[in-house]
């Protein structure tokens, strides 16, 4: 019953990740909120478009979205930011 509460009114109670983001992932996921594109974010971290590529696919994992507006809307959900 728990788990279908947060379904229905998610900001009701607290959220807390399975797996928290690490330090990298918060600093893409803070870029990924910017109007800057993908590889404007990868020239900025001096990493691959793959290598923000894997980070935004865990990021997206992490957060249970599948694209940039719902990443950062579930961060601040979460108080992420």
């Amino acid at each position: 019953m728990r788990s279908q509460s947060k379904i229905q009114n998610p900001k009701s109670e607290t959220h807390q990740l399975i797996e928290p983001l690490s330090e990298r992932e918060l600093e893409v996921l803070r870029l990924l909120r910017t109007e800057l594109s993908g590889p404007e974010i990868a020239r900025r971290l001096i990493v691959s478009l793959n290598t923000l590529r894997t980070h935004t696919k865990n990021i997206f994992n992490k957060l249970g979205v599948n694209n940039r507006r719902a990443a950062v809307r579930r961060a601040e959900e979460l108080n992420l930011f």
